[in-house]
């Protein structure tokens, strides 16, 4: 069985409207997936294509789609603690001084304040963020690479293979660039003392795409949950 992150890593494998799985694989430039030669979908009538053998369909339905944000909130946490673990800096408490009566002055805290040098990061810590973000970095990795190497075919209803197309290519762009930071943490955390600044700096890169895959994800479902229910209505009729 597949697990959730399977899912939208290779990004939209396939879509059911109903008992119907329409199949539409990428071509040309973005490389995406192996060129098949055949003639655009139409708008209001889907074309189904054969799956070649050894190709594997995903079928993925909306609730699924949302359980890949949940990924992704995983994946940004673990980014997250550890970048709080190689930024982390003693902090002092700024007070200001405030009579409540007379004669009686006390000091009420109005802001905190970083002091001294960044604290030594601690292995135990480093390493259990690392385990958290290479779960699901390593699992989105093989999943794009599946995809773009013919494995794995990618279905959309309607006008959204169309219209989505940019947001497929970001979408593998982010997960490279998410690996590529992945492969140099790995670098970075092997022994300590830990070369913390740039530590930092590939955690802010994760977190950054992670934002943005996910306002992609957020924008494929809109999509996809419109032309479904555009399907639905047409097969109504």
């Amino acid at each position: 069985m597949l697990r959730r992150s399977q899912f939208f890593p290779s990004l939209l494998l396939a879509f059911s409207v109903g008992a119907s799985i329409y199949i539409w694989p990428l071509t040309t430039c973005g490389a995406l997936a192996q060129a098949t030669g055949s003639a655009p979908v139409a708008a209001t009538t889907p074309a189904r294509q054969p799956v070649e053998a050894g190709v594997q369909v995903v079928v993925l339905s909306l609730t699924d789609l949302r359980e890949v944000g949940l990924d992704l909130k995983h994946l940004q946490h673990g980014a997250s603690h550890l970048y709080d673990e190689v930024t982390l800096q003693p902090m002092t408490l700024n007070m200001m001084p405030e009579m409540i009566g007379p004669g009686v002055i006390i000091n009420i805290p109005v802001s905190t304040q970083a002091v001294g040098e960044v604290m030594p990061a601690k292995p135990a810590r480093v390493q259990a963020a690392m385990t958290e973000i290479g779960s699901i970095v390593s699992e989105m990795k093989s999943s794009v690479d599946q995809f773009m190497a013919g494995e794995k075919q990618l279905s959309m209803p309607g006008d959204a293979q169309q219209e989505l197309n940019q947001e497929v290519q970001q979408w593998v762009a982010g997960v490279n660039t998410i690996f590529g930071q992945y492969n140099a943490l790995q670098q970075l955390t092997q022994t300590s003392p830990y070369n913390q600044p740039a530590i930092a700096q590939s955690c802010a890169v994760i977190i950054q795409n992670v934002k943005d895959l996910e306002k992609l994800r957020h924008r494929m479902y809109k999509v996809i949950q419109r032309e479904g229910k555009r399907e639905a209505k047409l097969r109504g009729r």
